[in-house]
């Protein structure tokens, strides 16, 4: 029973390990990184419980990155002279 316990214990710290690690992601400002990252957790097993809680990150990060997009989008055609830079985020 210990040793089930403890095992237990290793499977919540790393999964919460990644949880933050995607958070970090999404609220230093790297969107791209932080979608790939909810993606790659997904992937595996869309319906276990755990999973809810990448959804919501990559809802979150997915409307940041298209927000930061858009307004990249606006300030393009503000400035034509703009799109014939390369862009870097």
């Amino acid at each position: 029973m210990p040793k089930s316990l403890g095992l237990l214990a290793l499977l919540l710290l790393v999964g919460c390990t990644s949880v933050r690690s995607t958070q970090k992601k999404l609220n230093s400002g790297d969107y791209d990184a932080a979608i790939e990252k909810a993606l790659k957790e997904l992937r595996p097993n869309k319906t276990k419980k755990s999973a809810q809680d990448y959804v919501l990150l990559l809802r979150e990060a997915f409307l940041k990155a298209q927000e930061r997009d858009h307004r990249a989008l606006d300030k393009v055609q503000d400035n034509p002279e703009l799109a014939q830079r390369k862009q870097t985020y």
